[in-house]
């Protein structure tokens, strides 16, 4: 029961960060696009 619970954590804060991580570099993309033209 703890391993399962422990998994689903670990899943949801991998997920979080994931997507901190992706939007940051849609940011650093879109914005080297934009000084670029």
């Amino acid at each position: 029961m703890l391993k399962v619970r422990l998994g689903k954590l670990e899943l949801s804060l991998f997920q979080a960060l994931n997507q901190d991580l992706l939007e940051s570099i849609l940011d650093k993309v879109l914005n080297d696009d934009h000084s670029a033209k």
